[in-house]
């Protein structure tokens, strides 16, 4: 198994904080200082899903005037971000009393109001100004329009009577909160597993059981945790999770009945071809898989714990039968995970989805797989294209062939067999493969085909050639084992 770190994800709340900062120096080289312990910490998914009538209130914003006002300058507060709000969402249209005890010595009067910004006009001077206090008390800002900052800061200044010129504060911003994920999800164990590819099982199953899987049959398991931060006022309620596997690969071997399609009850039949075997905290739930068989659903009925809690869900993926007893079925694909998208939706009220995207690892082979990219084909009468493959095994043992084909349109031949080919030993197996992709795309067809071909020994014994016999005349094909050019 290997480890992976955590990624943030997106889920939903409504949020909503206060704090205390305390006095600073607002003056013509003023200040805000914020003297705080921590910033309220809020949940950035709960902001996301907040209506847009929820305020986040602020904290009573104190200054003490550092120089003499007079009637007529105006007072700027401006967040970094976000939209300034009051009560009920309404403009923050609140008028300031400042003075030794909170008034008594001059008015900041609400003056005007856009996104951001908030100011004031300043009235009633009736003494020394310098040094009062002014205690700011119903200023918000509106939650959903915070939802995509890390942090929030508070900037003031002033504009002397009769001019339009702010000037900003000198020092740093004060710290107002900040916000972030609630949910995070790591992917704890990866698939890892080896598709056995020897003469007894030759792609039909996994070389040995996983160990985080205690079902009968050899399976493959990915494992993954979803962990919730303690924020504050986090989203919603616990609920279920719904967790998605979406790989732009091959799950066809879980086509149970071998009709091509994919559906769930393929996942939970007993059979020789394959089946689908889940587990996760709590209960198991519901499994289903898209009609292409390359997106996997599970619908755990267990819940997700809202504050400061984890859910763990395995899944795996294999037949329900042991090595030893397959003997027929879908062969499973080697394959590169890559960029496999892990989904989770949380299924409760307020909850939206939550993605990231992980190298999910591979699904390697004891054997020897062989791409031939291009491989035409044509049995009409006037056209007869014959496809020309030779697999050359220079080991001690003897091995089988088997191979897949797709074409254009992505109809597949699959668990096509193509004999064995003995210890040191060359097999012709062209014949063989016209036969079958005739009994498969049907008479008097013209295909261009994608062919995989597989080979149950090392492939460090084995090599393919590739061609095609073209009306009479041969040409060389282009494989990841022989790497020639195309020629006659």
């Amino acid at each position: 198994m290997k480890n992976f770190a955590s990624k943030g994800l997106v889920a939903a709340a409504v949020a909503t904080a206060c704090a205390t900062i305390l006095p600073g120096n607002i003056a013509s080289a003023s200040q805000v200082v914020a003297k705080l312990g921590g910033a309220t910490n809020l949940s950035r998914e709960g902001l996301t899903a907040a209506a847009s009538s929820v305020v986040v209130s602020l904290a009573p914003i104190s200054f003490v005037t550092g120089n003499t006002l007079f009637n007529g300058d105006r007072y700027r507060l401006t967040l970094s971000a976000g939209t300034m709000a009051g009560a009920n969402n309404a403009a923050p249209a609140v008028d300031v009393d400042c003075g030794t005890n909170g008034s008594g010595d001059f008015k900041l009067e609400f003056q005007s109001f856009s996104s951001s910004e908030v100011t004031y006009l300043v009235k009633n001077v009736s003494g020394a100004t310098n040094g009062k206090s002014c205690a700011f008390l119903s200023l918000g800002v509106q939650a959903s329009s915070i939802a995509s900052s890390s942090t929030v800061t508070l900037r003031a200044a002033k504009a002397p009577f009769g001019s339009q010129t702010f000037n900003e504060d000198t020092a740093a911003a004060a710290l107002m909160l900040s916000t972030a994920v609630q949910y995070s999800l790591s992917l704890q164990a990866a698939w890892d597993g080896t598709v056995d590819y020897t003469a007894s099982n030759s792609g039909l199953n996994f070389t040995a059981e996983d160990s985080l899987d205690t079902a009968a049959g050899n399976s493959d398991v990915i494992h993954v945790k979803l962990q919730s931060a303690d924020l504050a006022n986090s989203v919603g309620t616990a609920g279920s999770v719904r967790f998605v596997v979406t790989a732009a690969k091959d799950f066809k071997f879980l086509d149970n009945n071998g009709d091509g399609v994919c559906n769930a009850a393929d996942l939970t039949a007993s059979g020789a071809t394959g089946t689908f075997i889940a587990s996760s905290t709590g209960s198991a739930g519901t499994y289903s898989i898209n009609s292409a068989c390359t997106q996997i659903t599970v619908e755990s009925s267990g819940n997700m714990p809202i504050v400061g809690g984890e859910y763990t869900l395995s899944l795996a993926i294999g037949r329900n039968a042991t090595a030893a007893t397959v003997t027929t079925g879908i062969k499973i694909e080697p394959q590169d995970f890559a960029n496999t998208s892990l989904l989770v939706t949380r299924s409760s009220a307020g909850s939206s989805t939550s993605s990231a995207t992980y190298d999910a690892c591979v699904w390697g082979q004891n054997g020897a797989t062989y791409i031939i990219p291009y491989m035409p084909f044509n049995n009409t009468a006037t056209g007869r294209i014959d496809p020309t493959v030779y697999v050359t095994n220079r080991g001690n043992t003897s091995a089988t062939v088997t191979a897949t084909a797709r074409n254009e349109s992505g109809a597949a031949c699959t668990d096509m067999a193509l004999g064995t080919v003995n210890a040191t030993s060359t097999l012709n197996v062209g014949s063989t493969l016209y036969t079958l992709l005739g009994n498969c795309y049907g008479a008097n067809t013209n295909q261009r085909l994608y062919i995989t071909v597989n080979v149950a020994t090392a492939r460090t014994n084995t090599e393919v050639y590739s061609g095609a016999n073209i009306t009479g005349s041969r040409i060389s094909i282009m494989n990841n084992s022989n790497a020639g050019s195309s020629g006659r």
